[in-house]
């Protein structure tokens, strides 16, 4: 067996293999590999002004896919406990709307701004939202 093509095989096996493992969990690497489309939101930042603590305020942020491919929100990243989400995990067809559950826990007092990350097929994905407020005493607040 002549090592000279033994090797040149294991290198290139090599290659191939960290290639794709690399495109596989890259995503923006998958990003370019697969239909974008685009996403255009109402408001990408929503005040909740004054807020009682220990009660939680939601709102929705509300988008279209104005692109001419399928939407699919992946993931949400809210980067804090105290915010959470619910986002539709179907497609998203071509100029339809839908909107993105934000609901934030208020615990702690005093002013508040939660940057949320939304990971989807977009050509602007990771797309930043954010929320604000201020979280007064529930005793001094009356809803």
């Amino acid at each position: 067996m002549n090592y000279k093509y033994a090797f040149i095989f294991l290198m290139t096996f090599v290659v191939v293999f960290v290639v794709t493992k690399i495109v596989r969990e890259n995503s923006s690497i998958k990003k370019w590999f697969s239909k974008q489309t685009s996403i255009r939101f109402e408001q990408r930042s929503l005040d909740f002004g004054t807020v009682s603590s220990q009660k939680a305020a939601h709102a929705y942020f509300v988008f279209t896919n104005s692109g001419s491919n399928d939407l699919k929100i992946e993931n949400i990243d809210t980067r804090c406990g105290c915010t959470a989400t619910d986002w539709p995990t179907s497609i998203v067809k071509p100029h339809q709307k839908d909107s993105i559950l934000v609901q934030y826990d208020a615990v702690e007092e005093g002013f508040f701004l939660k940057e949320i990350y939304v990971f989807s097929n977009s050509e602007t994905s990771p797309d930043l939202l954010t929320i604000k407020g201020t979280v007064v005493s529930a005793s001094s607040h009356t809803d």
